[in-house]
């Protein structure tokens, strides 16, 4: 339920697992910088942290800031930041909803200009760009300018679906988004929980059960790509489960909009060779073996509708005797 009495006029929900270094030194000084930090209500959910130094670094912001809303649960952890990020729109009380991770960092003011633009408007959610850090250089995934292009140069759209198809299936950061709280709780919006992925997912289902989005072309946070601790960034026999728990979920959401079959014929081919195919090069030998086995098993989910264009993906399962 939307609080219509709370003081904040933004929620923004933080997933924490044993990284509280990263949120003491990276996340939390950048939103102090906010012009709207003291009415933004952070909500900093800890996965299970098993490290006792993030537990007190959470402790000690709560206390020092009285915005802070904080959830522990019990040591151990889900796997993927998903848990996290679901339970704290429960504890949610603004109309607007966003998200930062750790160990990423907000910059230019992004939180407050998409939230000027978001503000008593009809807009379902308002998209700003990603700036990665590579480990030596900054460079923006400038998602504005896939969505003009994609929707007749237009910054504001309403064929939300026509928008998804002609930007071949572009999903934008939600760290770089503010969703409305009624957007997501309206059509129960949630992320995968154990998948990895399933960001991509969440965003590409807020577009489809929205009326009216809106891109602004601001850079709103940096992502750190060379973070080790990174689920994304960990290739090993996880990966590839998670990898398959993302692929029911995705294949879900594109049914009930019946777009598999354009996402088949645009994007898959691309999308499956550079995060599952790929990335059995990376494993060790005597991981490969199994990885391959869930490799299949994500493929069978497709049902011979996916019809391979990839020379080599192609070879692959031929040797397989799957029908393509």
């Amino acid at each position: 339920m939307i609080n219509s009495f709370s003081p904040y006029v933004l929620s923004l929900i933080i997933p924490v697992f044993n990284n509280g270094s990263y949120l003491e030194k990276v996340c939390f000084p950048s939103l102090i910088n906010s012009t709207i930090f003291s009415q933004m209500e952070i909500i900093i959910v800890d996965d299970g942290s098993t490290d006792l130094n993030t537990i007190s670094i959470i402790e000690a912001l709560s206390k020092q800031y009285s915005n802070i809303c904080t959830y522990f649960f019990p040591p151990g952890g889900s796997g993927t930041a998903s848990r996290a990020r679901n339970y704290g729109i429960n504890l949610a009380s603004s109309e607007y909803i966003t998200y930062l991770d750790p160990d990423n960092e907000a910059i230019n003011d992004g939180y407050y200009k998409l939230y000027q633009v978001i503000q008593d408007s009809d807009f379902d959610m308002v998209a700003g760009n990603l700036v990665v850090n590579d480990g030596s250089e900054n460079f923006t995934l400038n998602y504005y300018t896939k969505f003009i292009i994609s929707n007749y140069l237009r910054d504001i759209c309403s064929n939300v679906k026509h928008l998804l198809i002609a930007s071949n299936f572009s999903a934008n950061s939600i760290q770089a988004t503010i969703f409305k709280k009624k957007l997501i709780i309206d059509h129960q919006l949630a992320m995968a929980e154990g998948a990895i992925g399933q960001d991509t997912i969440f965003f590409y289902s807020a577009v489809l059960c929205s009326k009216q989005i809106k891109a602004i072309n601001q850079p709103i946070h940096i992502y750190y790509n060379k973070n080790s601790t990174s689920v994304t960034n960990t290739i090993n026999l996880d990966y590839f489960r998670k990898r398959y728990l993302n692929e029911v979920y995705k294949l879900d959401v594109l049914s009930k909009h019946n777009l598999l079959a354009k996402y088949y014929t645009t994007k898959q081919d691309t999308y499956f060779k550079s995060y599952i195919f790929n990335k059995l090069k990376l494993l060790e030998p005597n991981e490969r073996c199994q990885a391959k086995a869930i490799m299949d098993e994500i493929y069978q989910l497709y049902n011979n509708q996916w019809h391979i264009k990839d020379i080599e993906m192609r070879q692959y399962f031929n040797q397989k005797s799957y029908h393509i």
